[in-house]
């Protein structure tokens, strides 16, 4: 609520709650973080690495804008959902989607899906089904959004 007594809308609070700050931090074997729940809302560098190299530019259906200026979207909100800062709830989008998507109350979920593969070696084709990932995009209704 702000000061002269106004409600605070939904999607401003939500948007707000995506860059606030709070503390849990898990590391790999390799040392590196992935994961800190519910201790921190902002992604720490390592984790915005790890979005970036997956991710590589906006998630948002036909936008190619680049890291640089996007930002990781918790894909479970923060405040409302009690989501976690970590590297599978985290997708890159640009500030202009990122604010399109709390909105307009858009669901963004990793969907992966197997593809078959054929490989050819020593005259011998062999298939196997190679497992492939992205997100997918519905409005509030639950239509796709392509």
């Amino acid at each position: 609520m702000f000061e002269d007594g106004q409600v605070v809308p939904r999607a401003v609070l939500d948007s707000l709650l995506c860059d606030a700050a709070i503390s849990r931090y898990i590391f790999g074997p390799d040392s590196q973080l992935i994961n800190i729940g519910r201790t921190e809302r902002i992604y720490p560098d390592e984790l915005r690495r790890a979005i970036i190299a997956r991710d590589t530019h906006c998630q948002y259906p036909g936008c190619t804008a680049p890291p640089r200026l996007c930002e990781a979207h918790h894909t479970k909100h923060w405040g409302r959902d009690h989501g976690t800062t970590d590297a599978t709830t985290g997708v890159l989008l640009c500030w202009h989607h990122h604010i399109h998507v709390h909105t307009h109350d858009i669901d963004i979920t990793w969907k992966t899906h197997p593809t078959e593969t054929s490989t050819e070696k020593h005259g011998k084709r062999s298939r196997k089904n190679a497992p492939t990932g992205h997100w997918e995009f519905t409005d509030r209704n639950g239509n796709l959004i392509q």
